[in-house]
């Protein structure tokens, strides 16, 4: 009976550490995988918003009409629609002044900044990414914007990314994925047990034999 319950308790303990391993597996590869997907998805975004941003100033410095410039505007932010993306870009006071307002988006606290300080503006998180970019004039801009002098702000782009979904169907993949290879690491832990408990198994039956025969020569002595 207490050999029994010796190989019971061996089997539970190797059930329960083979979890604990595929637990502490899961984990840390999760972790590392889900930080390489928000530093991927970061790097894109960024990218995305250095494109967009130079699009806009190679609009600009093709002298472009102000109907034209609009539709630029307008189809950038309509390719994202659908999308994690959203772009928005804003007129600074001299340019309104010279050219009038269009209609954007409401000026936000980090767009203000942007406008005050005309150095870029980066926020990221496990969640979301957002970025704006100064437009800021240079001699070949001066041609239109007559009202500014080199170094004056312009204008502003915006681009936002919510990667929340993509993180975390990545996750639920990767779990899914992690599942699959569970039972694996159940047979191949059934598998040693049974090979160690064979070994277990012949060792007490040696174990035996010698105690047998032990008890069998100091019987004959007597």
């Amino acid at each position: 009976m207490q050999i029994k319950t010796l190989k019971n308790y061996f089997r539970i303990s190797m059930v329960g550490i083979t979890f604990s391993l595929f637990l502490v597996f899961y984990l840390f590869s999760s972790y590392i995988h889900t930080n390489l997907a928000i530093s991927e998805n970061q790097k894109i975004s960024e990218a995305l918003s250095k494109q967009v941003f130079n699009s806009m100033y190679q609009v600009m410095r093709q002298g472009w009409s102000r109907e034209q410039l609009q539709e630029f505007v307008n189809v950038t932010k309509d390719s994202f629609q659908g999308s994690s993306y959203s772009v928005d870009i804003f007129r600074g006071k001299k340019v309104e002044e010279l050219f009038g307002k269009i209609e954007q988006s409401p000026i936000t606290n980090d767009v203000q900044k942007v406008f005050e300080s005309k150095q870029k503006f980066f926020e990221t998180d496990k969640k979301s990414m957002k970025s704006v970019m100064p437009i800021i004039a240079k001699n070949e801009c001066l041609k239109c914007h007559t009202n500014s002098k080199t170094g004056d702000i312009l204008g502003a782009v915006k681009v936002d990314y919510n990667f929340e979904e993509i993180v975390s169907s990545t996750q639920n993949k990767y779990l899914l994925f992690s599942l699959i290879i569970l039972p694996l690491m159940f047979l191949i832990a059934y598998y040693i047990s049974l090979k160690i408990l064979k070994r277990i198994n012949l060792a007490i039956e040696n174990f035996k034999e010698k105690l047998r025969v032990l008890i069998l020569s100091k019987s004959l002595k007597i």
